[in-house]
């Protein structure tokens, strides 16, 4: 199992996490995204099903990208 902590500068409110949370775990192998809207950080869960390349893809397709 994979799990990375990144930062999103577009995590807002709850929509955000609604969103993100809905159209992560759509990507087969991805287990548990949890969010921080005060520091604006993700921490997602995976399995090897899936990559970071997928699920970094994903983010930016729904506007999203993750801050470097």
């Amino acid at each position: 199992m994979n799990k990375r902590i990144i930062r999103i500068s577009n995590i807002s409110g709850h929509y955000s996490i609604v969103t993100l949370r809905k159209e992560l775990t759509k990507l087969d192998g991805v287990k548990d995204v949890k969010m921080d809207i005060t520091t604006k950080q993700a921490r997602i869960i995976w399995h090897e099903s899936a990559s970071w390349e997928q699920i970094e893809k994903r983010l930016a397709e729904i506007g999203y990208p993750v801050e470097e």
